[in-house]
């Protein structure tokens, strides 16, 4: 559950119960909020899918109310563990092919919520990174073949390139360790790539700066799914807004504490996304912006120097137009 979700329910009055793989953060929240007083568990388990099955067995347990899960993939372990509390994902991809729910008009039992449009903005985030790949170079394709929400997700952005004319080769991370990212990039590194997006993943987001990093290293473009990966330190991001997305949530969530079933709540799709570029990124890379890519950004950011890079690769950034730049520290 995000912070802004967690706040809203502790200030109707619900209890909620949290958990999360950062303890320092959740730590925090549970100080601000007061009502929070349940669950707090940020034991790391190191492997993304055992933290999330313990975790999902231990809220049930609480006879919690309703379970919001998100990250992506988080929602499948709430389902095997629960076919009676009410469960609200955020941000699944495929929540209809990974079985989490009969349809998105009519999901069935307990589950509902929000998903993720990545299969249909691939043509758009390979479109972006076509326009600053140069001419005939390969395009790769970071992803964790042990999600099941993953391989949908390549399938689309291989048909996507193929319209785009660009050659995609995939570069799988074989576990969830910095060592299996590492070893990613040395196959990238051998493959000469022009440039890489990576495919949503909760293990990938956990090394989002390490990949950022190595992607400066190798000279790589990289783009990830939504802002916090341009955040990170990629040099751009395209997808859904997640902020508006948790507060489209948190009125599916008051639904249902309200009375609602899940079954009667159709999945929702996003209706708001944002293209997000780092100028800092951009010049750690060496590369200028072109110019009609930056007038499309919604934002521009720049970045603190807390990457593995130079801090004069950070300096002198030329300001962005009025009302599109940020300073990413500030989150």
């Amino acid at each position: 559950m995000s912070a802004a979700l967690a706040r809203t329910f502790a200030a109707a009055g619900h209890s909620v119960a949290l958990a999360a793989r950062r303890p320092e953060k959740l730590a925090a929240l549970c100080a601000e909020t007061g009502a929070i007083a349940q669950a707090c568990d940020a034991a790391d388990a190191g492997q993304v899918d055992a933290f999330f099955d313990r975790v999902a067995a231990e809220l049930v347990d609480l006879k919690v109310s309703v379970l919001v899960a998100a990250p992506a993939g988080s929602a499948r372990a709430a389902k095997q563990v629960t076919s009676t509390v009410p469960i609200v994902f955020m941000g699944e991809p495929d929540p209809v092919g990974t079985g989490l729910v009969a349809s998105l008009a009519r999901p069935g039992g307990n589950v509902t919520g929000l998903a993720d449009a990545h299969a249909d903005l691939f043509p758009k985030r390979l479109q972006l990174l076509k326009e600053i790949t140069a001419p005939g170079a390969r395009v790769g394709v970071l992803w964790n073949p042990s999600n099941p929400s993953t391989a949908p997700q390549l399938k689309s952005a291989q048909i996507a390139g193929r319209a785009l004319g660009l050659t995609l080769v995939p570069a799988d991370v074989k576990g969830p360790g910095r060592s299996d990212v590492d070893q990613a990039f040395a196959m990238i590194g051998d493959a000469r790539l022009g440039s890489l997006l990576v495919i949503p993943d909760p293990t990938l987001g956990n090394h989002r700066t390490r990949i950022a990093e190595l992607s400066i290293k190798h000279r790589l473009p990289t783009s990830g799914t939504h802002r916090g990966w341009a955040e990170g330190g990629l040099l751009m991001s395209y997808g859904s807004d997640f902020i508006d997305m948790f507060r489209r949530g948190a009125t599916i969530v008051d639904k249902i504490l309200k009375g609602t079933k899940p079954a009667d709540l159709p999945v929702e799709q996003p209706t708001k996304f944002e293209f997000v570029i780092n100028l800092a990124t951009a010049r750690a890379l060496g590369l200028t912006m072109p110019a009609s890519l930056l007038a499309r950004a919604d934002q521009v950011l720049r970045s603190h120097p807390r990457l593995g890079v130079s801090p004069s690769q950070y300096r002198a950034i030329r300001p962005a137009p009025p009302g599109r730049e940020r300073d990413a520290c500030r989150g």
